[in-house]
């Protein structure tokens, strides 16, 4: 992040976050807060008035505890990373 902050005005303000692309919920609740904290280092994060800041969750990790961390963090939107719901292609892709 710090590479990329380099070239952008990082005074102007984001005011939509998007963590997709693979699911970031595997990564613990710490390194969550890690990279939360480095995106506010180094970008002007909007409040949660004024922003989309979602994240996709896989399903099977999405306890209360993990959703209520996320809100902590300050995702105000949640995507659910579905694959499939045929119980053959989630086996097939293991992702039952």
């Amino acid at each position: 992040m710090a590479l990329q902050a380099d070239y952008f005005d990082t005074r102007r303000p984001v005011s939509q976050l998007h963590l997709g692309g693979g699911t970031p919920t595997f990564l613990s609740h710490d390194e969550l807060a890690e990279l939360m904290a480095t995106a506010r280092d180094h970008f002007t994060l909007l409040p949660d008035a004024e922003s989309e800041y979602s994240i996709e969750v896989d399903p099977r990790e999405a306890s209360p505890e993990t959703i209520a961390h996320l809100r902590t963090l300050g995702f105000n939107r949640l995507s659910l990373g579905v694959q499939d719901f045929d119980p053959v292609v989630q086996k097939a892709i293991n992702r039952v």
